[in-house]
């Protein structure tokens, strides 16, 4: 029996702009029509692979990376059993985090008071 494709695929490689790979970078292609979404994270090379995409398009390909800006690449098509090869460059951003606080209390449960496990029995 012969096996026909019904699906595509896109692979690629996400970069700095000194060429060196970005592990861990996401990278989320959207079927505009659909809204489906396909969505990978990058191995310690900095390349991604997406399989078993529908067919046709136009699909929007985002990739982030925390410390670099979003790159967004648009109108996108796939053909039947295509696999595209799709590269981004992307560069470092300057963002300000805002201030983070952190908040505890102490717990009346757990104290030096209360050192052993305890049983009431009533009569």
């Amino acid at each position: 029996m012969a096996q026909t494709s019904t699906t595509s695929a896109m692979n690629g490689l996400i970069t700095d702009k000194s060429g060196d790979g970005l592990p861990g970078a996401t990278v989320i292609a959207i079927h505009t029509p659909t809204n489906t979404q396909y969505a990978a994270t990058t191995n310690n090379d900095g390349r991604y692979n997406i399989q078993n995409m529908r067919v046709g398009g136009p699909y929007t390909v985002k990739t982030t990376y925390v410390g670099y800006q979003d790159q967004t690449r648009e109108n996108i098509t796939l053909s039947l059993g295509q696999n595209l090869k799709l590269d981004f460059t992307i560069a470092e951003s300057s963002i300000s985090l805002g201030e983070v606080e952190v908040v505890g209390t102490r717990s009346t449960v757990i104290n030096a008071d209360r050192t052993e496990a305890a049983t009431n029995v009533t009569a």
